[in-house]
């Protein structure tokens, strides 16, 4: 299991687990979605 300040570091930063089932390993695979970053890029401009 990771540090609870690392992993609340990256929930903070709206990281989230990719899967439960690794829950008891030693370490975790997360992920950061950026699909709103790409859609602010392609909203249309005012």
């Amino acid at each position: 299991m990771g540090n609870p300040r690392t992993i609340g570091f990256y929930e903070r930063n709206d990281f989230r687990f990719l899967t439960p089932a690794d829950e008891k390993a030693d370490t975790r695979q997360m992920y950061f979605d950026l699909k709103p970053f790409a859609d602010l890029m392609n909203a249309p401009q005012r």
